[in-house]
């Protein structure tokens, strides 16, 4: 069975800007957003989707096992104190779920699941409210180093967005003329001080190295691309979607008709 394509989406890492791309490179029948999280719902609206390729979703690693099938994940490290900060205003701004308080300061926020080391969180698979994250906080940074370097294809950086698109669509043969960043917060503010810096920075230690670690990947990865980038980056100054929209219209053609054919094929068999 051909592996599934898991896009495990940090909050507040680019992941707006990549679903789009997504919607604009697959068809509705091919792809799935399970948000704000993956629930049984979404487990079994796949089971209707023979097509399907690619899955979204505000969920760690380890979600595949879920889903019963063979699959590859990628994913964006963003730095931690930027990550943090822009969480934060955005689920300030969109109101705190009912878990915390409507005037929860950022220092507070630090102490909370989404605003403690929740990179580590996503690639390692384990929660902050394991045991494992206090008694051995190192191993957690392992088990999620390990889990990028074997079972993820893809590491992108957020500050360098436009690299990261370009090596993505080159490994999934995406068409993109455009490069856009989408869902950019504009309430955050544009300087932090250096004493929320260093908090952040203390309180996220295991984001702090693991972002490190996943720039050393990524790098590695994009040497490469790196000429084909530059290349691209001449003839191209001014970057713009391509939305594959006859291609997706063929492709929901095409699956339309091969549903139909295997409930006729199954509906025969049966009546033999």
């Amino acid at each position: 069975m051909r592996n599934k394509i898991i896009f495990s989406h940090i909050p507040k890492t680019a992941g707006s800007s990549i679903l789009s791309l997504l919607n604009s490179n697959y068809p509705k029948t091919r792809r799935i957003g399970c948000y704000p999280s993956l629930t049984e719902k979404h487990l079994g609206d796949m089971t209707k989707m023979p097509f399907l390729n690619v899955i979204a979703t505000h969920t760690e690693f380890g979600c595949h096992e879920a889903f019963g099938w063979p699959a590859q994940y990628f994913s964006f490290l963003r730095h931690p104190v930027d990550q943090v900060v822009s969480n934060f205003f955005h689920l300030q701004r969109k109101g705190f779920h009912h878990e915390m308080p409507p005037n929860m300061s950022l220092e507070q926020f630090l102490k909370s699941e989404d605003g403690n080391n929740l990179q580590t969180v996503y690639f390692s698979g384990i929660n902050q409210t394991d045991a494992r994250f206090e008694e051995d906080p190192q191993r957690v940074l392992e088990i999620a180093k390990s889990n990028m370097e074997r079972l993820y294809f893809f590491i992108g950086i957020t500050e360098r967005y436009s690299e990261s698109v370009f090596m993505l669509s080159k490994l999934l043969k995406w068409r993109i003329l455009k490069i856009e960043h989408k869902n950019v917060d504009k309430t955050r503010p544009a300087v932090i001080s250096r004493e929320i810096r260093q908090l952040i920075e203390k309180k996220c230690h295991l984001d702090m190295q693991l972002y490190e670690h996943g720039k050393k990947t990524f790098d590695k990865t994009f040497s490469s691309f790196r000429t084909e980038f530059s290349q691209m980056k001449r003839s191209l100054p001014q970057y713009v979607v391509h939305s594959n929209r006859i291609k997706n219209i063929l492709l929901s053609r095409w699956d339309s008709i091969r549903s139909k054919y295997m409930r006729a094929t199954t509906t025969m068999r049966k009546q033999t």
